[in-house]
Parts: C-alpha cells; structure tokens; sequence
C-alpha cells in the first residue's frame, strides 16, 4: 500500500513538473505503538513532530539520511522484545520521495513538500505528506 502510495505521488510530482528524485533515509520512533503504527501505516507527518527541538525545520514526519539520527535523536528508538527474552532497537529505512524543499522555520507548517536542513546537500527532511514515505525495512539490533 505505501509503495503504490509513493508511486501515485511521484506521478503527480512529474505532471507538477516538480523534482522526483527518490531518497534512502532513516526513521525511529521511542514507543512500541508507533513503532507498531508505522509497521501497519507508515509515517503520518499529522502524528509526527511533537517532539520539541526535533521539531527544528518545521512540523511533519522526520527522516534523515544519516542512520545515527534516527538511532540518537531523542533516542527514538523503540524496544522490541522477542520471545527469546531477547530485546532489540528497532529503526526504519524507508524510500522518500522528498520533492520540492524549503527551510522552514521551527514549529511551523511546511510550506512545500518537504522542508530540510541544507538545501544544497539535504541530510534531514521533515515531510508534509504521508504518501512522500514508504517503508522498506525495519531494522533490529542491539547494542554491544
């Protein structure tokens, strides 16, 4: 369903002429019920951005290029634990479809499809639509 979603907007990017470039970029959630939600619905910019400075480049569902981000931001990582008694973190690596960007100051909505930290050389995009993000994996591990 997400993968069909990013396709149908990619579609609608190219007829608005707008960029539709894909990217691979990382995402965490602190809680097993997002975690859980993000499994079954994906990333939902309306649910995403109340996490105070994490809310730095406007309000929407945060990604980044760089796995460390979602591993340490906040520690938005979950615990998942199976049943081996084993408990892991959980992250996601998802394909984004960012489109056009802009800076977009703290706490407020963004204005394009996707606002970021640098222009020229993106690592971090807050993204306003839910249909700009598929997950592709979700990636367990444990810290040594």
């Amino acid at each position: 369903m997400q993968i069909r979603q990013l396709r149908l907007a990619k579609e609608l990017l190219e007829d608005a002429g707008a960029p539709t470039e894909e990217v691979l970029a990382w995402h965490g959630s602190n809680s097993p019920e997002g975690c859980r939600g993000i499994l079954l619905e994906g990333l939902d910019p309306v649910r995403s951005g109340g996490h105070g400075a994490i809310n730095k480049y406007g309000r929407g569902a945060y990604v980044s290029a760089l796995h460390n981000f979602a591993y340490s931001a906040g520690s938005y990582c979950c615990d998942v634990e199976f049943v081996d008694g084993q408990t892991y973190k959980m992250i996601f690596l998802c394909s984004v479809l960012p489109g056009a960007l802009c800076k977009t100051p703290q706490g407020k909505f963004i204005e394009k499809d996707s606002s970021v930290d640098c222009l020229q050389n993106p690592k971090i995009y807050a993204l306003s639509r839910q249909n700009q993000c598929a997950v592709k994996y979700a990636v367990l591990f444990r810290d040594i």
